[in-house]
């Protein structure tokens, strides 16, 4: 049996407030109503969603996953009610702020824009630039709707999909890497890496990428910019 939606604005409520009693109150139901819905969706799923004490409700590992598939099926439910109340009339864009680098998203994002518009006739795009740290805050603060970046993400309230894996190596005057090679993680100390700014290391790519490694310790870091580093 799927779980009722009024069920799942119950939980999502005592997940935003930690509180069966103030999220009780916020879907207008009793305490008592209110603790029967969590503990039937608790049934139907098979597993617990809140750790309570007399004290604090917090959410469990599984609460914590279901949290986002929970929100998107409220916003679809609601989406339906709308499009569905407009019986028949066309549907408006809606409106999707979508946030990424400055060099992705001019290089692979910008181009696809109009191939997207019209995969998702319904959505009408708009790009904002910034860093990984600061998009996704701007997630977290839905002050935009979503991201596309390389950042590493460890946020379990964000829902993440991976569009394709990166690769990156490290570049050198042949030259200088035929003096000192750089093949090995312990032949870092004996080399200068040139990165972009303090703000923006192109390295935090390389060592969160899969495969990408803490280990390489360089002699010093100089930081030029993208240009500058690539002149380099």
């Amino acid at each position: 049996m799927l779980p009722s939606i009024e069920s799942l604005r119950c939980f999502a409520a005592a997940a935003k407030l930690l509180s069966f009693r103030a999220a009780a109150k916020s879907v207008a139901l009793t305490p008592a109503a209110f603790g029967q819905r969590i503990k039937l969706l608790e049934q139907q799923l098979g597993a617990p969603l809140f750790h309570r004490t007399t004290r604090s409700v917090r959410l469990t590992d599984e609460g914590i996953a279901l949290l986002p598939a929970a929100e998107r099926c409220l916003f679809a439910a609601a989406e339906c009610v709308r499009v569905g109340s407009l019986g028949g009339k066309a549907v408006d864009p809606v409106d999707v702020v979508l946030g990424t680098r400055h060099e992705l998203g001019l290089s692979w994002i910008l181009p696809q824009l109009e191939t997207l518009e019209k995969a998702l006739p319904w959505a009408r795009v708009h790009l904002y630039f910034g860093s990984g740290s600061d998009i996704l805050l701007r997630v977290r603060t839905m002050e935009i709707d979503c991201a596309v970046t390389s950042t590493r993400l460890n946020d379990p309230k964000l829902d993440a999909l991976r569009l394709h894996e990166e690769s990156y190596l490290f570049v050198g005057a042949t030259k200088l890497l035929r003096e000192r090679p750089l093949t090995r993680p312990e032949h870092a100390s004996r080399h200068t890496l040139l990165d972009a700014d303090a703000t923006l290391p192109l390295f935090r790519y390389y060592r969160d990428a899969p495969g990408g490694s803490d280990a390489l310790r360089f002699a010093s870091v100089v930081r030029l910019g993208t240009i500058e580093a690539i002149k380099r």
